[in-house]
């Protein structure tokens, strides 16, 4: 049984359009000779080189490592290869009831049942291939070896991944989305550790493949495509596979075009196959430009829609302040209303002009962090405002700064033409990690830590948070109960207008 073959046959895994860089992929897997395929120029880009194409092993690499694009059947290579492991392998030095495994490891058992699945339903699927399967379930699958010794396919995921790599032989591993996998220094459950217990237990013509999309340039993975890649040796193979050669006819011209206009980590990843820039600014300064205001700095409140406010609060003193920002939306565009900063001043201070601040713009409730929040919604309490506490998590900071992100991609925001508040949204940084993105405020000399970004993004989300319909109604409701408020109704009509009224964030007596 050959990877190749399995991949390309009908009765397999029935990719019969198979590219250059993929068979050359199961022929490396293996061991075998390219023949034709040493010459061709995708394959060549893959290895590194013409000097990698002919410094491949002759025989079965240990290890295979392929980082390629989404949509290039890279893991359907590496489950193809699993396949072939459980009927070539050496069995002969085990023991009666010694059972070997092929493990499929994952970071989340969501991710990890995608390989599992598409092996069985391959094999049942498949008349020629069913007869191999002896028994399966959710996470194991039973084959039948020529020698009639069975061997394991064990689905596993996250911190059962250790256990299921020790105290047992290994016909092989698959750590699938092994780019976003960390190492010894990150955790517990790493790659680096899983590869320790792996590595001395394979039996012969057993192989270790560690697969995925390029991603932070970071962890074990990475450093293997650093340091091995043009390299090959009977020890490590890496290959990389971009979009257009892994699969043309879904990386076609167009699309790859398209990719690269609308979202530049997507197609570095995708197209060319190289993994994101560590470090890059959230923020496109043609976008800010492109959506600033030249004036006025502050919007007066008359000219204003229904307004929301977050701040950004601090402990004062020491140069570092309070941020307060005021948004509101007004033809279908989010308007940045004011920017301001109260600095080398406590939080009592700094709330009571940040309350009269709102008052103006009729805000009641602020929006806040975590951060000192029950004291600083008592202090707020004392001059009217309500501070709304929004605990800021690093999913929360992703999540709300690309927001506003794309509001501003999308030319759907306006921002103030403050100069502070313009060098807070440029200096923005978003860092790639092992498990996705996180949002980075660098700290300046003078304590500023983009204060008024964060306070904005707070802002923001109030704003794109709340129901369009929602707002719409909370303002004809607020103008009938103002209307009976200030009518010749009942005592107890008016009575209830203002239980209404401050069960909506308003303080009636001062209507």
């Amino acid at each position: 049984m050959r990877t190749e073959a399995l991949l390309t046959s009908r009765d397999g895994f029935g990719i019969s359009t198979a590219t250059p860089v993929q068979r050359a992929a199961c022929r490396i897997r293996d061991g075998l000779p390219l023949g034709e395929l040493a010459t061709n120029p995708d394959v060549i880009a893959a290895l590194g080189g013409p000097e990698a194409v002919a410094a491949l092993p002759c025989s079965k690499p240990i290890e295979v490592c392929e980082v390629a694009a989404p949509r290039t059947a890279k893991t359907i290579r590496a489950v193809a290869s699993a396949l072939v492991a459980t009927q070539t392998v050496d069995v002969s030095s085990l023991g009666p009831g010694e059972i070997p495994r092929v493990a499929i490891v994952s970071l989340t058992k969501d991710v990890a049942d995608v390989p599992f699945g598409v092996l069985i339903g391959t094999v049942i699927a498949s008349p020629v291939l069913r007869p191999l399967l002896l028994e399966h379930s959710k996470e194991l699958a039973i084959f039948r070896h020529p020698s009639g010794k069975p061997i394991e396919v064990c689905n596993v995921a996250g911190a059962r991944a250790g256990g299921s790599l020790i105290a047992r032989w290994l016909a092989g591993a698959i750590f699938d989305e092994g780019t976003r996998m960390s190492g010894a220094e990150d955790g517990v459950v790493n790659l680096d550790d899983s590869r320790s217990a792996v590595l001395d237990r394979l039996l012969p013509g057993a192989q270790v493949q560690y697969i995925g999309s390029p991603w932070a340039p970071v962890g074990p993975v990475y450093e293997m495509v650093r340091d091995s890649w043009g390299k090959p040796s009977p020890e490590l193979v890496v290959l990389r596979t971009t979009g257009p050669a892994g699969n043309p006819s879904h990386w076609t011209p167009e699309f790859c075009e398209r990719l690269r206009r609308q979202d530049p980590n997507a197609y570095r990843v995708g197209v060319l196959g190289e993994f994101v820039d560590a470090v890059t600014g959230l923020m496109s300064p043609g976008a800010v430009q492109r959506n600033t205001r030249r004036a006025p700095l502050e919007l007066p409140p008359e000219e204003c829609g229904q307004c929301f406010a977050a701040i950004d609060p601090s402990e004062g003193g020491d140069g570092n302040g309070f941020s307060l920002v005021v948004v509101d939306r007004k033809a279908g565009r989010v308007r940045v209303v004011l920017a301001r900063e109260w600095r080398n001043c406590g939080p009592e201070a700094a709330l009571s002009e940040i309350a009269a601040t709102c008052k103006r713009y009729g805000v009641r409730s602020c929006r806040t962090d975590q951060y000192a929040g029950a004291a600083n919604a008592a202090i707020a309490r004392r001059f009217g405002l309500k501070l709304e506490i929004a605990p800021s998590t690093g999913a929360s900071n992703v999540e709300n700064y690309t927001n506003l992100a794309t509001l501003a991609a999308s030319d759907e925001i306006e921002f103030s033409p403050d100069a502070t508040l313009q060098r807070d949204l440029l200096s923005i940084r978003k860092r790639a990690t092992s498990g996705g993105w996180r949002i980075e405020l660098p700290r300046t000399g003078d304590r500023r830590h983009a204060d008024l970004a964060a306070a904005l993004a707070g802002a923001v989300a109030n704003v794109t948070g709340t129901n369009a319909e929602q707002i719409a109604r909370r303002s004809a409701a607020l103008a009938r109960l103002r209307e009976q408020l200030e009518g010749d109704g009942s005592e107890v009509g008016r009575w209830i207008a203002k239980k209404k009224l401050g069960g909506l964030g308003f303080d009636p007596a001062e209507w």
